[in-house]
């Protein structure tokens, strides 16, 4: 049995946490927003297992470096009945932004909007990709509408850069903030698409509920 969804409908507004019930409610694969234990800061992860009275949460954390480079990146903190009860996690959906069959930028920029409003990812991080993506591809061709899957990446950087219209310094940042967006967008979808389905495989990779927050990737 899942608790009501909370709504994450609009990229650009926050989500109100929905509290959620009894571990027993919960099961393996379910998307949920929790409220960090030690820093009571805001992430958005998948349960991974009910266990010993617990649901242990498995947050995505681009910078965590697992054993594997195939294995995904973040790690397990465990949410108590008595934290459950308390509002500290509830059911929040991945936007289709992220699940769209076919994703624009326009998708990769709505994504990082939710994951900077749920704490999925900085703010500082997120605001920086979204700047940098209108900056590069808003004028170019099909614009913020162009298929993810037909951008050539590194021509399309190499054209901005070229145009000249910025400082070198701000050219080499957004240049580089735009290749992130993309190619994170890109490995949050994969994560979505073949481990948010059930639980994750998390072999190797450790976590406790003091760790950092979530999407510092640069």
């Amino acid at each position: 049995m899942q608790p009501t969804t909370a709504s994450a409908a609009d990229p650009g507004a926050p989500v109100t946490p929905d509290p959620g019930g009894a571990a027993d409610r919960w099961t393996p694969g379910a998307e949920v927003g929790v409220i960090e234990g030690c820093t009571g800061r805001r992430m958005h992860g998948s349960v991974a297992l009910v266990f010993d009275g617990a649901v242990w949460v498995w947050i995505p954390d681009l910078r965590h470096s697992p054993p594997s480079s195939c294995a995904p990146r973040g790690y397990l903190i465990p949410m108590t009945p008595e934290r459950i009860e308390s509002g500290a996690m509830w059911a929040e959906p991945l936007p289709s932004s992220l699940t769209t069959p076919e994703p624009t930028l326009s998708d990769v920029e709505d994504y990082w909007a939710w994951a900077r409003n749920v704490g999925a990812a900085a703010s500082s991080s997120a605001n920086s990709y979204i700047s940098a993506l209108r900056a590069v591809f808003a004028g170019e061709g099909a614009g913020m509408g162009a298929a993810v899957a037909d951008i050539d990446l590194e021509s399309a950087l190499a054209a901005f850069r070229s145009r000249r219209e910025r400082s070198a310094k701000t050219l080499h940042q957004y240049t580089a903030s735009a290749r992130s967006a993309v190619r994170n967008y890109g490995i949050q979808r994969r994560y979505a698409l073949a481990s948010h389905t059930g639980a994750p495989t998390w072999a190797g990779s450790e976590g406790c509920s003091c760790q950092s927050a979530p999407g510092e990737a640069s």
